[in-house]
């Protein structure tokens, strides 16, 4: 083995991920499945992309649901032989041999998205939030005087809408993520009245720390304010959560109905995910 392919091995042993490691240290040994993170613009046939390793969970029997698990701190370098083209988010199985990944494309590339952290991959663009019981008067949150409606909308891949950004208020920026493109009238409670109080979009984001699809919603910083002559620019509300894999979530076709609610008020309402 020349130097270089010595150099190769000691490398791969610290980046392989763990379920291979130390069982494959030899040429052409090594198989995993790997979720394309470089951008669609940079990935050429030839060349190489990045990948994060996904491990596959679930009962091993037929019609059983599976899962998958990707872990987004490892970044392994895999050369594309194709011939066809990948697309960020693709699962490729990839294999080890002469001490490099290797990954061959032989279908179509993808026409969806992911959300890097969660599971699934070829999200359609456009996805729709079921509320099987609207609330179309006032549904209070966790976040003190955050009220709104929550109705059913489509929710569109994008980044994150410029009328969302915070003033003032730290959160986390999803972008991108799923927003809705039509806004909803939100309210505040003063004076022992309820006033019109700016508005605010739907959106769906990945919790990189469970995994999970999460549901929520972001004021925008649209008037009118409220008497008190300020508005809640930034802050928002988690709905739902939905853990792709479990009974009722499955990846493709993409729908979530088995979700974990912010409380019982949002349980009432029937929050579902889908293609359609």
């Amino acid at each position: 083995m020349s130097g270089q392919d010595d150099d190769l091995a000691a490398w791969y042993r610290q980046v392989a991920p763990r379920e291979i490691r130390g069982k494959s240290e030899g040429p052409g040994e090594g198989v995993m499945v790997g979720r394309v993170v470089t951008p669609t613009a940079s990935i050429g046939v030839g060349k190489y992309l990045l990948v994060n390793p996904v491990s596959v969970y679930g009962a091993e029997a037929e019609g059983g649901p599976g899962a998958l698990s990707v872990d987004s701190t490892a970044a392994i370098p895999v050369y594309l032989i194709g011939p066809k083209p990948a697309q960020q988010g693709d699962l490729l199985v990839c294999r080890f041999i002469q001490y490099r990944w290797v990954a061959e494309r032989w279908s179509k590339a993808s026409t969806g998205h992911t959300l890097a952290g969660c599971g699934c991959a070829n999200i359609p663009g456009t996805i729709f939030m079921h509320v099987a019981n609207p609330q179309t008067q006032h549904l209070t949150f966790a976040d003190y005087y955050t009220y709104s409606p929550v109705v059913s909308s489509s929710l569109r891949y994008q980044l994150r809408p410029m009328d969302t950004v915070p003033t003032g208020v730290n959160i986390v920026n999803y972008s991108p993520a799923y927003y809705s493109d039509a806004k909803y009238n939100a309210y505040v409670y003063v004076s022992a009245q309820w006033v019109l109080n700016g508005t605010i979009r739907f959106y769906m984001y990945c919790d990189p720390f469970s995994g999970s699809y999460s549901v929520g919603l972001i004021y925008t910083t649209d008037p009118p304010q409220s008497p008190n002559g300020s508005y809640y620019s930034g802050v928002f509300s988690g709905l739902i959560s939905f853990h792709p894999g479990f009974p009722g979530n499955p990846c493709s076709p993409f729908r979530m109905t088995n979700g974990v609610p912010a409380n019982n008020n949002v349980r009432n309402l029937g929050i579902t995910l889908g293609a359609s």
